[in-house]
């Protein structure tokens, strides 16, 4: 029976993007790792299992089993089996009323993000410097040239993604909706580190210290970047695209009180004192220099810069759930890195096939609504048109 679900598995691996030599290779690795499991009676590959048997049956038309956190449905990959909880303890503290065993993943999970924490909060003032420090790479450019530049290249482009889960929490559930749709006023900014496999060198160079601190950072997700909403933005309710992460907040800066603008929202039991918030399932936490906030953005959030006159900042950085073993972080690494390259090469060849189809004097439009239209070329387009210098108040506020 075994033999019979390890084939279907590396058909259903097939059909989410990996060719027949990497779904092969998964496919004998995750054979070995049962062998393990069975040799040593430990359930180290629990939740790769769930992951698996929900390929499988997407394979044979079975419906995926709705997470039974009823307020994680709007997020269109849910692994079985992993904690979910919208925010996770960065105090230290720990309770559990659950058996031994439970306990003990329990407490290395908390263990694990409290290292990460304890290891960004430490960096904070050397992530601050480099952060405040790319605002020469603009002086140097604004002074280099005779005439103001429309563009910079600071390594900051707008945030981009082609296709966002938006929610209406109280009319429409979820529904897909375009890149514009992320915020429903102000502007959104991004300095990429770690993205999907993408070329993000020259932002690594700018910020030599913060990149190797988050490439000291064990599993992380390989997604991290500065996230910079200017005055008065706010990003609308959504779900993230899967639960088999958290995501953690390293607010980098946060304005001054007296830039707080008057919040007007429908819901009474939100305080206004708040000028830059996230909240997550309902749950309100204000952001705090230097101070992380770790939670699951499988749960439907948002945040917002109240402040009429300052940028918020936060350094955001993505980590394998901890339920994980490390071995399930190394086969789910895995699939995510074949996943990502075969992306990459059918957006390659929509790219090749664009071009041959249109002439050079159409191409200009036709490339922008057919090749950009995917993730990777939402991202590339975003990247090459930099920002403009009326942004850069936007991202660090004013000298």
């Amino acid at each position: 029976m075994e033999e019979v679900l390890l084939e279907r598995l590396q058909k259903a691996l097939q059909l989410e993007g990996l060719t027949p030599f990497s779904s092969k290779i998964a496919v004998e690795f995750l054979k070995k790792q049962l062998q393990e499991e069975r040799n040593n009676s430990q359930a180290l590959f629990a939740r790769v299992i769930g992951f698996s048997v929900e390929l499988v049956n997407k394979l044979n038309g079975i419906r995926p089993i709705e997470s039974k956190n009823s307020k994680q449905r709007g997020c269109p990959s849910i692994i079985p089996g992993l904690t979910a909880q919208p925010f996770w303890r960065v105090d230290g503290s720990c309770s559990t009323s659950a058996s031994s065993e439970e306990t003990i993943r329990v407490q290395n999970a908390q263990n694990y993000i409290l290292s990460v924490v304890k290891l960004l909060e430490e960096s904070y003032p050397v992530i601050k410097e480099e952060f405040m420090n790319l605002r020469e790479v603009y002086k140097h450019q604004d002074t280099a040239t005779s005439s103001t530049p429309k563009s910079i290249s600071s390594g900051f482009q707008h945030y981009r993604s082609p296709l966002q889960t938006i929610s209406d929490p109280i009319e429409k559930g979820f529904l897909p909706d375009s890149a514009s749709s992320a915020t429903d006023k102000g502007d959104w900014n991004v300095f990429y580190f770690f993205l999907h496999g993408l070329n993000f060198d020259d932002n690594l160079q700018r910020c030599p210290r913060t990149a190797a601190i988050l490439s000291s950072i064990p599993r992380h997700y390989s997604h991290a970047f500065f996230s910079s909403l200017a005055p008065d933005t706010h990003i609308k309710p959504h779900f993230g695209p899967t639960n088999k992460k958290l995501r953690c907040h390293l607010p980098i800066h946060i304005p001054r009180p007296q830039h707080q603008q008057q919040r007007k929202h429908e819901d009474d039991s939100i305080s206004d004192d708040k000028i830059a918030y996230l909240r997550v399932d309902g749950e309100e936490v204000e952001l705090q220099e230097g101070r992380c906030v770790v939670f699951d953005d499988s749960f439907l959030h948002e945040a917002a810069n109240l402040s009429i006159s300052e940028p918020r900042t936060v350094l955001v950085v993505d980590l394998w759930h901890p339920d994980f073993s490390d071995a399930e972080v190394r086969f789910m690494s895995f699939i995510n890195n074949a996943q990502i390259k075969a992306a990459q090469r059918m957006h390659k060849l929509r790219r090749e096939q664009c071009e041959e189809r249109v002439s050079s004097e159409q191409q200009s439009s036709h490339f922008n609504s057919e090749v950009y239209e995917d993730f990777f070329g939402a991202i590339q387009h975003s990247k090459m048109q930099g920002i403009s210098v009326e942004d850069v108040e936007l991202i660090w506020g004013k000298e």
